[in-house]
Formats: structure tokens, C-alpha cells, sequence
């Protein structure tokens, strides 16, 4: 069991990213709530991480707090869903608005998950209803400083955004559409911010 691990930020790709540890790179996986709240690129963080081994492929999931980390596993639990959804669902709704989803049985919430129908739902809330317990609350606010970006950086960006969005289970023309709009909008600063932005705007939903 990888509990988890401390390095230094070698690249950012959201979903993924690169840390180096012990002169070895890993590649981890983390829903945008972890990438809101990165340090710069070379810098040293610690994620708690959930190792997964498949036939085809080794993967490792990271996550800012063991509360995050055990929502994570809980919502893998659910007999058909994996390890994408519960990134998508970290990604879209907070920790706590995930609890009180849960709590209060919001269909309508969870449906705005992409790749989560109402079905899929409403299986998600009937399993989780009593596995849910108290959570320590995360406080997943940021401060973030505005910068200038040229129009090279920002078609860097939209590219980077497009993936990750698209890796989250969003269709790409959905993705493209929405990414385009923050684009003439001119309404961000960073890939972080722009999936940001695309993950709460209705558009995609």
C-alpha cells in the first residue's frame, strides 16, 4: 500500500501530474480540487495517495487531505463505478456539497456530473447513504493572483484545459464550446483556472 507521497512538482497536466521522488517520477492522478491548490512547479507537496493495479496498467490517485482520499474510495465502493467518476464527481462538487448531497438524497445534483445519469444517481445515494460519516471540513477556498498571459500562453491553456475536461467525461465539442466562451471572455489566468470556470459554468451541463 503507497499511503502516500512527498516530492517535488515536476509538471502539471491536469488530470495528472509529475512528481519526483527519490530520483523517480510518479505520475498521479487528482480531481481539480487538488490542481486549485498547487504550489508552483518545483516545489514540494505531499498528497495522500490511493494505488489502483489493473491487467493493463498501474495507477496512482492523489488527494490534499485523507477526508478527500476516503470520499474517493467510498465512491469507488459503489459496485460499476470507478476511479473516472469519482474523479469527476471530486472535481465538480466540494467535499462538503458532496456530503449534504448524500445526506439529503440530490439526484439533480449528481446528474450535473458528466457521466452520471439519473440512475447511476440515485445507485450512488442508496449506497452511500449510510457509509457517509463526519468529515472534517476542508476548506477549499483559494487565493489566486491575477497575471498577464499572451495569446501563446493562452492557447497552451486552452489545450491543456480540453484534455483534462475531456479526461473528466465531458464530450469534446461540449468541452470546446466552453472553453471558447472563457476564451473571447478573456476570464482566466492558468489551466487550473479556465477548467475551473468550465466546471461551474451550466453550459456544460
Amino acid at each position: 500500500m503507497i499511503d502516500r507521497i512527498q516530492g517535488t512538482i515536476l509538471e502539471k497536466q491536469p488530470p495528472a501530474l509529475v512528481i519526483v521522488a527519490a530520483n523517480i517520477g510518479y505520475e498521479v492522478i487528482c480531481p481539480m480540487s487538488v490542481f486549485y491548490n498547487l504550489p508552483d512547479i518545483n516545489t514540494t507537496i505531499t498528497l495522500f495517495t490511493h494505488f489502483v493495479v489493473r491487467e493493463d496498467a498501474q495507477l496512482l490517485y492523489g488527494f490534499t487531505t485523507k477526508e478527500e482520499r476516503q470520499i474517493f474510495r467510498k465512491i469507488i465502493g459503489v459496485n460499476g463505478i470507478g476511479p473516472k467518476i469519482a474523479l469527476a464527481i471530486l472535481s465538480t462538487i466540494n467535499i462538503t456539497d458532496f456530503i449534504n448531497c448524500i445526506k439529503n438524497q440530490e439526484v439533480n445534483l449528481l446528474t450535473k456530473v458528466p457521466g452520471i445519469g439519473k440512475k447511476t444517481a440515485e445507485r450512488l445515494l442508496m449506497e452511500l447513504k449510510d457509509k457517509i460519516v463526519k468529515f472534517i471540513n476542508v476548506n477549499e477556498q483559494t487565493t489566486t493572483t491575477k497575471t498577464t498571459t499572451s495569446y501563446d500562453d493562452n492557447s497552451f491553456i486552452i489545450s491543456e484545459a480540453l484534455q483534462a475536461l475531456v479526461s473528466l467525461g465531458y464530450k469534446k465539442q461540449e468541452a470546446e464550446k466552453i472553453v471558447t466562451q472563457f476564451n473571447y471572455l478573456k476570464d482566466y489566468n492558468s489551466t487550473e483556472a479556465l477548467i475551473r470556470l468550465a466546471l461551474k459554468s451550466g453550459s456544460l451541463l
